[in-house]
């Protein structure tokens, strides 16, 4: 329908946006013979029947802030378009444009829109209004709050509009120009892009493809299993198949599978299908059988999502619809319909059972209703294995039929690995594969045999979570095993003498090349399946309860980022693809289960390369003996004095005293008997010598997990209080502002908030000063803190002086993408979120520094962040200093992820402390297998001697009062005391009754003037 919104100026849109030039596919928009991220371009469109004038309209993005700025006296003709390309790179030039339209040069350094996802603004200062779009379902900003610069006022026109997912090297564009619809470029036209021009629209025809069978509503029961997997699943066992009857073999890679909602599969490279051969496409699951022969695939959104009734199936090759079918009722009676006969029918499509020849089956996927093969599909082709996994993440055989040889390297509880015991010699091929027969093999570690099966690409999880997939051969495999006891092929070794993975690079070209050498992606994908070798493995990180170390080769020797304790670091441009996590997995190696901390030595490790839960990984096959390295929980040497306040935070770890019963049992466990209470405490008072303030985070209410209603965590804190005197610590006090049940983000029914511990023999806590920041005056959530836990203001005081303390725990990287996923760079997840807390506690801080300018404040807490995360620059803005940023690169760590050493937690100051303020992480947990907590405390000491008030000049109170010993004269004179004068003498006996802020301001210059009267005084 026509946009009669999201508009500026009267008629201004945004008609085309190209996001990823580079990829897969490739759109060379400056015409220089390369397509890069530089090739990004942002097309806008005078839908009106006059000319506009576009001058000053800004382009805005939250990384590159106002990215183009359109030149004065630029005039946009009626119909016509401008485009706005990020750079023009050496020998390239600005788009042709013809009859009107427009081209500019941002002459951007860096690529602006992002490939996972962003946000597109069009903003007219003039008119304080702008327009916006997202895709890739991106998070949707506020700019006016978002964005560093941006009007403050603004106000948006129209709606955010989602603009949907894209493809690599096509544009996404609105069709008819000036209309709502938003299309891929190349489903209109042969041409992936148009900037500047007119989209050029072909609509020939294409014919000969038939969608053979629908089954659109699987039965209940193993009756309904249609992909033979043995699992039933209404979305799984949907599936199309799909007839090539053109007359000649047609290679579908790109083309696309959709309902009446959208595009449910994208068929892989490499995708063939014969001469009156067919292909089949699952909902999901682990196709297994045979299938006539015919190629099989599972869709690559992850579920086909057919409508049992009433929904329309197409074939689209990207510029036409080249089949399409759409059904009623007669789809939804657990079977599916079918042409009848298969090939030569006619529509509508018949009920399976019901045709001559099914049997009463209610489904043939790949086969003929008789169960026949397709005349087309092919039999078992012969390959070795490097050829079956290729030079690619996927392989070019996907979906074939093959058979291929090779020795028995492992064997695990639903599958086996196979080595081709001489493989190619090309390091950029793999000589190995995983077998998956979904039930015990019958082989074993040695075998020399034939596998006969369909070679596919399996993600665990699905497509949906990002992750890479791993070949394998599937489909209930044939395997003909011909000897047995021989030996395996030598393992590949990692490190110095043998294959060294890169140190910084994990992906640097989006998958477009294939690059083992430098691109640590590509490093193990070329290993995947195969034996390997870590030599003199060194732990970086402490073992789990999963079995996962992560270790580096050479003992760390030409690792990059590594600190004295044997950790290392992730920064913005090295991820540490020279990582290698060792996983000691039950079916291999079962009952081997060591403990490992950072620092320790495993020796040589030999195993089998897998990938699961977004890391490559060596599956160890024998058995290794650790070395204790040695390393100690850290102890601070920041201990408070009585002119030094120290300040901790500590991470609880949903810390509560229940042992939860409820329905909602998502954190069962019991924190008293395992003692995790009690390895706090004595963190507390052994390793942090027990602060005067603790900020506590992940904190729950007193039932836990239970969700029950309960709100208050007082038996939570009072326990773990209990358990720090118990240890020798002093004897603290609480407090809190209660969350909302249920409405402040963290585990369902545990209610987790930030709170603190003080010892209130040195601190007190300022009357009515707790403030949770994340509300509005009337209780709403300010952006950023919908469903998430907020932040706690408090203010304490020490030696006469207020420190205020902001305590946080910020949105977790939910929807985060893996290092090594499928989506790189990868997502960090929750990054949007993130930045507007931050924003929201900036600007408590920025309020509170202007009305006392020598304000001491300390922000700390999880914040959830990398090193160069954009939440904590809009944190720390111009009033604050990041004190993990005092602390040597490779220091600053409070966690370990994955084996990378990071700073997610931290703790900012105001400037005016930065001088009597020290910093200590306080290394107690990230290193250490079977702690309380995967984040280190931090600690945090300011000097903040007494001040000139009077009990320091006059020491004592109103219960003892001090009597000075010797006689006061009556020197005659009186000083100014608020509205009228008081006698010196009088005061001097009785200070303690002349304490008010006045006498207190005025009491430095009373005692110079008393001391050049009265000798001998004792002060």
């Amino acid at each position: 329908m026509p946009l009669t919104t999201n508009i500026l100026r009267g008629g201004i849109a945004i008609d085309e946006i190209l996001v990823d030039p580079n990829g897969r596919n490739n759109f060379d928009t400056d015409g220089n013979g390369t397509a890069d991220a530089l090739d990004e371009f942002v097309e806008i469109h005078n839908q009106s029947a006059n000319p506009i004038d576009i001058s000053g309209l800004q382009l805005w993005d939250a990384g590159q802030r106002n990215w183009f700025t359109f030149p004065d006296g630029t005039i946009l003709g009626a119909g016509k378009s401008a485009v706005v390309i990020a750079s023009l790179q050496p020998g390239g030039s600005l788009p042709a444009t013809t009859d009107g339209n427009l081209a500019f040069n941002a002459n951007s350094d860096r690529a602006i829109l992002q490939n996972n996802g962003d946000n597109v603004v069009l903003y007219d200062p003039t008119a304080d209004q702008y327009i916006q779009l997202t895709y890739n379902d991106a998070f949707t900003h506020n700019p006016p709050f978002n964005y560093s610069n941006f009007s403050r006022t603004a106000t948006r026109v129209g709606f955010v509009e989602e603009w949907g997912e894209n493809v690599d090297g096509v544009s996404l564009v609105r069709f008819p120009a000036g209309n709502e619809n938003i299309v891929l470029h190349n489903t209109l036209s042969p041409d992936a892009a148009s900037p500047g021009a007119a989209t050029r629209v072909v609509t020939n025809p294409v014919t000969g493809w038939a969608i053979n069978e629908i089954l659109a509503d699987p039965a209940f029961g193993l009756t309904g299993d249609a992909n033979g997997d043995g699992a039933v699943d209404a979305s799984q066992d949907e599936f199309v198949e799909l007839v090539n009857n053109t007359g000649v073999a047609a290679d579908i890679s790109g083309w696309t599978l959709s309902d009446s909602a959208g595009v449910r599969h994208t068929f892989s490279p490499g995708t063939i299908v014969p001469q009156n051969g067919a292909i089949v496409v699952f909902g999901g699951g682990r196709p297994t059988g045979l299938f006539g022969n015919a190629i099989v695939q599972t869709a690559s959104t992850g579920a086909l999502d057919l409508d049992d009734i009433n929904d329309t199936v197409t074939l689209s090759n990207g510029l036409v619809d080249v089949a399409t079918y759409t059904y009623g009722l007669e789809a939804g009676n657990d079977q599916s319909i079918n042409l009848n006969p298969d090939l030569s029918g006619v529509d509508p499509l018949t009920q399976h059972s019901l045709i001559v020849g099914s049997g009463g089956r209610l489904f043939s996927p790949g086969t003929q209703v008789n169960g026949m093969a397709f005349p087309g599909n092919v039999t078992f082709d012969n390959f070795p294995i490097f050829q079956i996994q290729g030079t690619s993440h996927i392989s070019p055989l996907t979906g074939r039929l093959v058979s291929t040889a090779g020795i028995v390297t492992a064997v695990e509880s639903d599958g086996f690995y196979l080595q081709d015991p001489r493989g190619d010699g090309n390091n950029a091929t793999s000589d190995a594969i995983f077998v998956f027969t979904g039930t015990a093999p019958t082989v074993a570690v040695g075998d020399l045999s034939i596998v006969s099966g369909r070679v596919g690409e399996f993600t665990l999880g699905g497509v949906a979570t990002r992750n890479l997939s791993v070949t394998q051969i599937s489909g209930n495999p044939v395997v003909t095993t011909f000897s047995s006891g021989n030996p395996l092929p030598p393992a590949v070794l990692l490190g110095t003498g043998g294959r060294t993975p890169p140190t910084d690079i994990v992906d640097d070209d989006n998958f477009t090349r294939f690059d083992p050498d430098t691109d640590g992606i590509d490093f193990y994908e070329s290993l995947e399946g195969m034996r390997v070798t870590v030599q003199n493995a060194v732990a970086v990180s402490p073992s789990n309860e999963l079995g996962e170390i992560f270790t580096l080769a050479d003992n760390g020797l030409g690792a990059t980022g590594t600190s004295t304790r044997g950790t290392i670091h992730r920064s913005a441009t090295d991820a540490n693809p020279e990582r290698i996590q060792v996983q000691v997995d039950r079916d291999l190696l079962p009952g081997f289960a060591p403990t490992v901390n950072v620092g320790d030595t495993l020796g040589n490790v030999t195993g089998v390369v897998d990938y699961s839960n977004g890391n490559f990984e060596v599956k160890a096959t024998d058995l290794f003996a650790p070395v204790p390295g040695g390393l100690q929980p850290e102890t601070t040497t920041l201990v408070g004095t009585a002119d030094q306040l120290t300040i901790a935070s500590l991470n609880g770890n949903n810390l509560d005293p229940a042992i939860e019963q409820g329905a909602s049992r998502f954190n069962v466990d019991d924190d008293i008997g395992s003692g995790k209470f009690a390895a706090i405490a004595n963190q507390i008072v052994n390793n942090l010598k027990n602060p005067d303030i603790i900020a506590l985070q992940d904190i729950q209410d007193n039932s836990g997990a239970d969700d029950d209603g309960t709100v208050d965590a007082s038996l939570t804190y009072q326990t773990l209080i209990n358990a720090i005197t118990a240890a020798g610590g002093v004897g603290y006090q609480f407090f809190d502002l209660p969350p909302t049940n249920g409405q402040d983000g963290g585990m369902l029914g545990g209610n987790s908030r930030v709170g603190y511990l003080y010892n209130p023999g040195r601190v007190g806590v300022v009357p009515d000063s707790g403030k949770r920041i994340g509300v509005d005056a009337l209780g709403a959530d300010l952006p950023g803190f919908t469903s998430a836990r907020k932040s706690l203001a408090t203010t304490f005081s020490f030696n006469g002086e207020n420190v205020t303390l902001v305590n946080n725990d910020f949105s977790p990287q939910s929807g985060s993408s893996a290092l090594f996923g499928s989506v790189q760079p990868p997502v960090n997840g929750g990054a949007a979120i993130r930045n507007q807390q931050a924003f929201t506690v900036n600007d408590f801080v920025g309020d509170l520094l202007e009305k006392t300018p020598d304000a001491n404040v300390v922000v700390l807490g999880n914040f959830n962040e990398f090193d160069w995360g954009a939440s904590l620059q809009t944190l720390k803005g111009d009033d604050l200093l990041d004190l993990t940023e005092t602390l040597p690169e490779n220091e600053r760590y409070s966690s370990i992820l994955d084996g990378n050493a990071s700073a997610l937690d931290r703790a900012f100051i105001s400037n005016n402390l930065s001088a009597i303020t020290e910093f200590d992480i306080v290394h107690t947990n990230s290193e250490f297998a079977n702690t309380p907590s995967d984040r280190d405390p931090l600690l945090t000491r300011i000097s903040l001697p007494n001040a000139p008030t009077v009990p320091d000049v006059f020491p004592g109170d109103l219960d003892n009062p001090i009597v000075i010993p010797f006689d006061i004269p009556d020197l005659g004179g009186v000083i100014p005391f608020g509205s009228g004068s008081l006698p010196i003498s009088d005061i001097l006996q009785d200070p303690l009754n002349f304490n008010g802020n006045d006498f207190a301001n005025t009491l430095q210059g009373i005692v110079d003037d008393l001391t050049s009267q009265i000798p001998n005084l004792p002060f």
